[in-house]
């Protein structure tokens, strides 16, 4: 393992091509709902404007709070081919649903998982596997193969973060919590952003 230095980690997802009223794709956002933790689809139009479709259960649960974004993080929502992957902060778990290639509006439930430590903050997927990072009190990565039938863990590839950072649940932020896990643009490590307090405390990077 090695530790880095860093500034800034940022990334986008959540556009999907292809609707069947021809809308140009489909957008997906997060409720983070404390009761229910729901996707939320919309079409979208080519002049911008977005029309909300469904609302459809993660079979998770997210976190309410009163101040903003409570995950501080990037990479909650990704997207890889026709599947889309959603971390549910509180039950700690992801959600992977399958979308409809000729009408992106439609996705399907298709497996639920529990996830390494507590909080799961952010996903990042590749063609082999679907990787989450935990940013609670007890902070970890958990990784998973994946098919049209669901995930499956791969117990050699957990990690425990918890010696480099543990926070609360949910994390008080955004000065020192998880930021994004991504694959390297090789596919063979995973990286993992960490937030900084100060100049004399700044954030890193953990390389697996």
């Amino acid at each position: 393992m090695l530790i880095i230095i860093f500034s800034v980690w940022v990334s986008i997802s959540g556009v999907y091509p292809q609707t069947s009223n021809g809308d140009i794709g489909a957008v997906y956002t997060m409720s983070n709902g404390a009761i229910m933790n729901q996707i939320i689809v919309s079409s979208l139009k080519s002049n911008g404007q977005l029309t909300l479709i469904q609302m459809i259960s993660t079979n998770g649960t997210g976190v309410n709070t009163s101040m903003g974004d409570p995950l501080f993080s990037q990479g909650s929502l990704q997207i890889y081919s026709n599947c889309l992957f959603a971390v549910n902060p509180g039950s700690n778990s992801l959600s992977m649903f399958s979308i409809d290639r000729l009408n992106a509006t439609n996705l399907t439930l298709v497996s639920v998982q529990q996830v390494k430590g507590w909080f799961p903050v952010s996903v990042t997927v590749n063609s082999m596997y679907a990787c989450v990072l935990t940013g609670g009190n007890s902070t970890g990565i958990r990784c998973f193969t994946y098919n049209m039938s669901g995930l499956y863990v791969v117990p050699s590839m957990d990690r425990d973060l918890t010696s480099y950072i543990s926070q609360s649940v949910p994390p008080s932020g955004p000065k020192g919590t998880m930021s994004e896990i991504l694959f390297s643009a090789d596919n063979r490590s995973l990286i993992v952003s960490v937030k900084g307090y100060n100049s004399t405390m700044p954030g890193y990077l953990l390389f697996y």
